[in-house]
C-alpha cells in the first residue's frame, strides 16, 4: 500500500481566539473538547515543513484567531 502525501492540508495555528462570534463553537469553548486551546510554536511549523516537502500548500486558520500566531512567531 503506498503511503498518502496530501499537497494541501489545514492545521490549527492558533485554537484561542479573543471574539465572541455568536455561530463559532469556540466561543461557546466546543470546539475545545475536540482541538484543545493553544498556539502553534513556530518550531513545531518549521518540522512539519522539513519533514513533508510534498506540501504545497497550508492553511493556517479555521477555528481560532490567525493573528494572535503573528505576535508569538516574532
Amino acid at each position: 500500500m503506498s503511503e498518502i502525501k496530501p499537497s494541501k492540508i489545514r492545521i490549527e495555528a492558533a485554537s484561542v481566539c479573543q471574539l465572541s462570534c455568536p455561530s463559532c463553537p469556540n466561543t461557546s469553548k466546543a470546539i475545545h473538547a475536540v482541538e484543545g486551546s493553544g498556539l502553534l510554536k513556530f518550531k513545531d511549523f518549521q518540522k512539519l515543513i522539513d519533514e513533508n516537502a510534498w506540501i504545497k500548500e497550508i492553511e493556517l486558520s479555521n477555528y481560532g484567531e490567525i493573528f494572535l500566531i503573528l505576535t508569538c512567531w516574532k
